[in-house]
């Protein structure tokens, strides 16, 4: 079970997705959403 604060920042991130946000949906059933993250590649 997903805290509120998540259910609503998942459901804002739908409403206006993010370019890094997929979401992969069923019907009306959201079935995955994928969050890609920024790397910060540091070289020495």
């Amino acid at each position: 079970m997903l805290s509120k604060d998540t259910m609503n920042e998942i459901r804002n991130a739908v409403k206006s997705p993010p370019d890094k946000l997929k979401i992969y949906r069923n019907g009306e059933r959201i079935v995955k959403i994928e969050v890609m993250e920024e790397r910060n590649e540091i070289t020495l």
